[in-house]
């Protein structure tokens, strides 16, 4: 394990270039069965059943995402990649030399490579950590990614957004925190809102956030973007589901007694639902768990909020929104660069 604290400035980081570090990653087993006991399990605390939406992004669920953001219907993926690629000269001139970037949610990383191809083409020295739930999937992408730079120094983080948000704790030097493919911010209002707060408080006022979210309210696109006729996002959702047994050590779920089904909700604002149906009644004594015919467990929301909700999620937050863009073409995808009030008084 390298050595990691304090971290007054990571280009000290005591780690070659492409190392995954364990964050949190070696707990997020444990970790994840204690959240889906929560949320699924205990319920009754008047809080509707819900499922984490960790439980989808397994190594497996991964290579299924990967799939989905090719999909002919999903088109956020390209929309960002397009916004990235179109801004990336404005996006870059607000990032200082030693930067440290963390990418919350990393994926395949396709969708930041051309901030980071750019940031090479400049000679911007910066320490690029991609964060994730999978290490294989993570090892992967950093025996790929690490060879192509020079200037930027790229690891992968092991953890979840919470062990993300520790690490960062201890992070002094500037920072770029990156939100992309609509994870900030893609929450009930509310708790939008208090989820971004806590990302707040791990800011300096020399680090900024740039958050990517979709804003589609097409409901024939956006129901499209979910529903693709080859069911890669029944196959996506099934395979959570049946990872949800590994994790409750129970198998509590059956492909054949659930339909995979969704639904758009237009009030307060619009949000995209999975939701599976029980074809029978179903018991699973073990589990406490009973489902009668027809009843339904809604979960992995998307809410679509526009510039005008989201500049409300920031001010509500305490963030100041410093710059926005949008995806050619007029697509309702949008980049937002934040700070603190404080930004650049240092």
């Amino acid at each position: 394990m390298p050595s990691l604290f304090p971290l007054e400035d990571t280009r000290d980081l005591i780690c070659a270039p492409g190392t995954v570090i364990d964050i949190g990653g070696g707990r997020l087993e444990l970790s994840l069965k204690e959240l889906t006991e929560y949320q699924f399990l205990g319920f009754n605390d008047g809080h509707p059943r819900d499922l984490p939406t960790g439980l989808f992004y397994n190594t497996k669920g991964l290579q299924i995402w990967g799939d989905i953001t090719r999909l002919p219907g999903y088109r956020q993926t390209e929309d960002e990649i397009n916004l990235l690629h179109t801004f990336k000269d404005q996006i870059a001139n607000w990032i200082v030399e030693g930067c440290t970037i963390v990418d919350m949610g990393s994926g395949d990383t396709r969708k930041v490579l051309p901030l980071l191809a750019h940031l090479e083409r400049l000679g911007v020295e910066v320490q690029y950590f991609a964060l994730d739930l999978s290490k294989e999937a993570l090892e992967q992408t950093m025996a790929e990614l690490a060879p192509e730079f020079q200037h930027i120094r790229c690891f992968g983080l092991w953890g979840a957004f919470s062990d993300g948000l520790n690490w960062l704790r201890t992070v002094k030097s500037p920072k770029l925190i990156l939100s992309l493919g609509s994870m900030f911010g893609n929450d009930e209002f509310s708790l939008a809102v208090s989820r971004l707060e806590e990302w707040k408080q791990v800011m300096g006022p020399d680090d900024l956030m740039l958050l990517g979210l979709d804003a589609c309210t097409y409901l024939p696109e956006l129901w499209d973007s979910y529903h693709d006729p080859s069911k890669v996002w029944e196959s996506f959702v099934r395979n959570g589901l049946e990872y949800s047994n590994e994790v409750l050590e129970c198998n509590w779920y059956r492909e054949e007694d659930w339909d995979v089904t969704g639904r758009i909700d237009e009030v307060p604002d619009v949000v995209h639902r999975f939701s599976i149906v029980a074809k029978r009644d179903i018991y699973c004594p073990p589990l406490g768990l009973y489902f009668s015919a027809g009843e339904e467990v809604d979960f992995f929301e998307a809410w679509k909020y526009g510039p005008e909700r989201m500049r409300s999620q920031f001010k509500l937050a305490g963030f100041d929104e410093l710059y926005k863009w949008q995806t050619p073409g007029n697509r309702p995808f949008f980049e937002y660069l934040l700070a603190n009030a404080d930004f650049g008084k240092n």
